[in-house]
């Protein structure tokens, strides 16, 4: 299948059906990776010198250059086009304010993100106040198409964010309550750059090594960083911070542990409940298993997202359970093809 490069006015630069090799590391809910070398005199060298901002086209895989190596070979290196998404910073803010004190959706706080905030964001003064008034022509992106929400169900809390952070990392957050991905795709043909929000599928297809469509299986379990809930610190908003109490709040997971398994946590990067929530989906019991996949075809008999049944059997060690597909890592040259997924626990 050839590589194609683009640059953001979607002009064709240059095409190739031999690469050396390709490597790909996908993510559900996250920003993947890509990494490729070329021959020389492939045509590819003149793009990458003359060029910036370019996009390249694998199949239906994408990927923004981040950066190239030219010495023996050329040796590009990439992001998916979710990494567009950092270069956006969310200030603080509260959906109780936005959404007139109801709650709401994950999906439409995020269309509303990416509509004030990615396709027409406005100037920030020194002091930090925002210019409605004022577009910035320069970050405007309108060629960015967002549908509308889906109808996701609605938070039974707010959601805000005390201090500053990127765009993606917000979506990720939002996307992870919903249990759900995103994706950005780079639409040549059509012009534009599409937003959509990726939940997968439970499909009957069984990995097991006993069916002979999995090996090289692993599963890494961790109780580490786990907690069952935490203080946060809280300051008052009419308060200054050096007038303002020590005070703390504190949140429980949905799954707290009993025991010695049940302990405190301080959230000290967290300055609200809402943050503390996110950062409480990353004290669980870590659960990943990763395995080769033969006979079962990605992007077509699964996909980034899709739930299948995992049953990982590695001497007398059995473990059976329905699990995510997170990630995918593809990997391509002379020695052959490699397809590897890795699960994480629901």
């Amino acid at each position: 299948m050839s590589i194609r490069v683009y640059d953001f006015d979607y002009n064709l630069l240059g095409e190739t059906d031999y690469p050396v090799s390709r490597e790909w590391d996908l993510k559900f809910n996250g920003i993947g990776t890509f990494e490729a070398s070329f021959e020389l005199d492939s045509g590819f060298a003149s793009v990458f010198a003359q060029n910036k901002n370019l996009v390249i086209l694998d199949g239906d895989k994408q990927a923004v250059c981040v950066g190239y190596k030219i010495a023996d070979r050329l040796r590009v290196f990439g992001r998916t086009p979710e990494w567009l998404f950092t270069k956006r910073v969310i200030l603080p803010f509260k959906t109780s304010q936005i959404f007139q004190n109801q709650y709401t959706d994950p999906e439409t706080i995020i269309h509303y993100l990416l509509e004030s905030t990615y396709k027409t964001p406005h100037p920030i003064s020194e002091d930090g106040v925002i210019d409605e008034s004022v577009i910035d022509e320069d970050a405007v992106c309108d060629d960015l198409i967002i549908p509308e929400p889906g109808g996701m169900e609605n938070l039974n809390r707010h959601f805000w964010r005390n201090s500053a952070n990127t765009l993606s990392e917000v979506i990720v957050d939002l996307c992870d309550i919903g249990s759900c991905g995103h994706s950005l795709t780079f639409c040549p043909d059509e012009k534009c750059w599409k937003f959509s929000i990726t939940k997968g599928e439970e499909k009957n297809l069984i990995i097991s090594k006993s069916l002979k469509n999995a090996y090289d299986m692993s599963l890494k379990q961790s109780l580490l960083d786990s907690a069952g809930g935490g203080y946060f610190p809280v300051t008052l908003p009419e308060e200054s911070e050096e007038d303002a109490p020590q005070l703390y709040g504190y949140v429980e997971g949905e799954n707290p542990g009993t025991g010695l398994l049940k302990w405190d946590k301080v959230f000290d990067s967290a300055s609200g409940s809402s943050e503390v929530y996110s950062q409480l989906k990353l004290c669980g019991m870590d659960v990943q298993t990763e395995c080769e996949v033969i006979n079962a075809s990605y992007g077509t008999d699964y996909c980034l997202g899709d739930i299948l049944r995992v049953q990982v059997e590695i001497g007398e060690f059995r473990y059976s359970a329905k699990l995510r597909v997170s990630g995918v890592s593809i990997i391509s040259g002379s020695s052959g093809n490699s397809v590897k997924p890795v699960f994480v626990e629901i």
